[in-house]
């Protein structure tokens, strides 16, 4: 492979890792767990191409994970809500 070859891979992973230090720059200026979540969710986009992001916490009961913020680009996703999100770990 010639380095022509690689300078497109190369500028897409370069675009990428900026992209990550943007987002990194921006999380630590934010105050609640709720709005990195929200950033965490919207700011992925610039990195990867995604149909559904979630992010979620451990409940205080420690079986249910809570999703705190989710995004979508997708009609198919439209009507998530947090109680229709909401999942439980461990053995069934």
């Amino acid at each position: 492979m010639t380095a022509l070859g690689l300078q497109p891979r190369s500028t897409i992973w370069t675009r990428r890792l900026e992209a990550i230090q943007r987002v990194s720059a921006q999380l630590t200026r934010l105050g609640t767990l709720e709005e990195v979540a929200t950033a965490i969710c919207v700011e992925t986009r610039q990195v990867i191409d995604y149909d559904n992001s979630r992010v979620y916490v451990i409940a205080d009961d420690s079986v249910t994970l809570e999703p705190i913020a989710f995004r979508s680009e997708r009609p198919e996703y439209a009507g998530e809500t947090a109680d229709g999100l909401r999942v439980r770990v461990g053995r069934a």
